[in-house]
């Protein structure tokens, strides 16, 4: 469990390994407690936020778990005795398995898959409740980031061409209409190593882009048509990229190679351009934001959001999202070992609440889209 203190899988560095010892518990709790150990900037802007539906509607967790050539997209209940139930299936070809995310209307799943040539990834919108799904005319990055308006209407990633001797690519960055399929570009990065998509205003009217090239990681912004640069995130490359859901800042993890922290998580203010950093005590990886809070909440050995098990001391948690009322967070736990008793590092995908902590799978390229309406 928790109590507050605060596309691609996350990658495991392994030089983290011999931070993580014990094996992991079901009865381990979580911790999250940077919420109450960070204050909250006195410029920060205050935005409402219309919530395309009821946050008590949304009482589901949508997962995949890899079966042979094909993987199984689960939707599962948060109530307690909950059996998943299978909505879709995606056949995967080279271990590249589905990844994607959920809409902030709980109802549609973008997916992306990649089931003959690995050069691209098609996307499919995927209906929860119907149990059918719409390709969308477009090809993607397998590691493209994926970016959802609000109101769950549009939805953006990114295709990147050939890369060059120096590894640089041209991004497209494709919003894809979800009740129609349509894709369309709506802006265009020459000479990067990556472009990510990261989320939009609240209002819809503007796109947050990151890019990382030589020069090190920028934060953009794309409105009607126009890209602005809105800062420079880091002299090197970063990762994990979260917006806030008032969309005031953005949380992000800074690699810097060869020192102390190799990943350490950072947040501008997007307003001023004002990086602060969250004191830690290992690396951070991974970030989610908590319904309401002006904290983000890191993973990794770290992180914000810890194990509190006797047994779990060394293990972590990577964060991947609190559910729309904030009592429920799904998450990637990496221990050392397995339940065979294997040497090297285990994962787990679970959901975790204030009193308990559910195991959704172990498998092996298993993917967390976030949270749904229950497909029943």
């Amino acid at each position: 469990m928790y109590v507050s203190r605060a596309h691609h899988g996350p990658h495991v560095p392994h030089s983290l390994v011999p931070l993580i010892l014990g094996i992991l518990a079901v009865s381990g709790t979580v911790l999250a407690w940077a919420a109450f150990n960070a204050r909250p900037l006195s410029t920060d802007s205050k935005v409402a936020i219309h919530d395309p539906i009821a946050a008590s509607q949304v009482r589901a967790i949508a997962y995949s778990v890899p079966g042979a050539g094909v993987d199984n997209i689960y939707v599962r209940a948060l109530g307690p005795g909950s059996e998943p139930a299978l909505i879709a299936t995606f056949p995967y070809v080279y271990g590249l398995h589905a990844r994607g995310s959920a809409s902030p209307r709980a109802d549609t799943i973008a997916v992306l898959s990649v089931s003959s040539d690995p050069t691209y990834a098609q996307m499919a919108l995927l209906d929860v409740a119907g149990r059918t799904s719409m390709p969308v005319a477009a090809e993607f990055d397998y590691l493209s980031t994926l970016a959802w308006s609000q109101d769950g209407w549009r939805v953006t990633g990114v295709q990147s061409g050939p890369a060059d001797s120096s590894a640089r690519v041209a991004a497209a960055v494709i919003e894809v209409d979800v009740r129609t399929g349509q894709a369309t570009p709506v802006a265009r990065f020459e000479g990067v190593f990556e472009a990510a998509p990261v989320g939009y205003s609240p209002g819809g009217d503007r796109l947050y882009v990151v890019t990382v090239n030589q020069s090190g990681s920028t934060l953009w912004v794309v409105k009607e048509g126009a890209t602005e640069k809105v800062g420079v995130l880091s002299a090197g490359r970063t990762r994990d990229w979260a917006l806030s859901p008032d969309g005031a800042r953005l949380a992000y993890i800074d690699i810097r190679a060869g020192s102390d922290r190799a990943y350490t998580g950072r947040t501008m203010l997007l307003a001023t351009g004002a990086i602060t950093e969250q004191p830690a005590d290992g690396d951070q990886i991974g970030v989610a934001w908590l319904p309401g809070s002006e904290i983000p909440a890191f993973g990794g050995p770290g992180g914000s959001v810890r194990l509190t098990g006797a047994d779990e001391q060394e293990a972590y948690v990577v964060p991947v999202r609190w559910s729309p009322d904030g009592t429920v967070l799904a998450a990637r736990v990496f221990s050392p070992g397995d339940r065979e008793g294997r040497t090297g590092v285990s994962e787990t995908l679970e959901i975790t609440t204030a009193e308990s902590r559910l195991f959704l799978t172990d498998r092996a390229g298993a993917w967390a889209f976030g949270f749904v309406i229950d497909a029943d």
